[in-house]
């Protein structure tokens, strides 16, 4: 059996941790209820969705450090002769969508 430690404790890697939330709001209940009912799920198939996406997402300082990790980049276009033809070209678009001249 594989164990993970923290500090004095050693857990089986595979043990579910389970987490119980005091005092929520009877609205954020109802939300969480309807939005599983409307999945087919139940609330705590809901909840754990809910937080594994929550998990995936970086947060913001992890968001910058990844942005300090990157290289700096050279455009072949100055940004704002790119931003002027993509709006020409929307505009176009648009124009031609529209049939007026």
């Amino acid at each position: 059996m594989q164990l993970a430690c923290k500090g004095a404790r050693c857990y089986p890697v595979s043990m579910a941790v389970h987490l119980q939330i005091r005092d929520l709001p009877d609205e954020i209940h109802e939300t969480l209820r309807q939005r599983a009912t409307t999945r087919g799920l139940s609330l705590r198939q809901y909840a754990l969705e809910v937080l594994r996406e929550h998990c995936l997402q970086p947060t913001l300082d992890e968001w910058l450090a990844g942005l300090n990790r990157l290289e700096p980049g050279s455009l072949s276009t100055p940004a704002a002769e790119a931003v002027r033809e993509a709006r020409e070209a929307e505009e176009a678009a648009l124009v031609d969508a529209l049939g007026r001249p």
